[in-house]
């Protein structure tokens, strides 16, 4: 019974992410591990690194600006996403393709002249990519 229940098992589906995972351990987990390996290992074994960086006012203005540039980058790129969801002046962040699809003055559609067609999310899907009447894909 149980080889039976066995045999007609699928697979987990875990090859597919094998080389995900790979380059995952790769080019972040073992690098990091390294690092943190080595700020606690050299010049000597101890946490006198720490101690040096946490006691220094040079490291503490260092990570004082990159914080602050930091939060007054997120401040602005978010700054009206409350209200439309976008960028800033109708722009929306969205895969190539999808999003914004601003009018070009080449493609002529059924939207009065001078009508903004951005769109968001499946809308956007069923008119990103379609042939243009010049020819086109957008």
């Amino acid at each position: 019974m149980l080889s039976a229940i066995v045999a007609g098992r699928r697979g987990s589906g875990l090859g597919f992410a094998l080389p995900a995972i790979v380059l995952l351990l790769a080019f972040f987990v073992v690098p990091v591990v390294a690092l943190l390996t080595r700020s606690v290992t050299e010049p000597e074994l101890g946490l006198q690194n720490y101690v040096t960086l946490v006691g220094s006012s040079t490291y503490a203005r260092i990570f004082f600006n990159t914080f602050f540039v930091s939060g007054v980058v997120t401040l602005i790129t978010n700054a009206d996403r409350g209200v439309s969801g976008g960028l800033g002046a109708g722009h929306h962040a969205a895969p190539m393709g999808f999003g914004c699809l601003c009018r070009h003055p080449s493609v002529d559609v059924d939207e009065p002249a001078g009508a903004d067609l951005c769109l968001d999310g499946a809308a956007a899907a069923d008119r990103a990519y379609q042939p243009q009447p010049d020819g086109n894909w957008g």
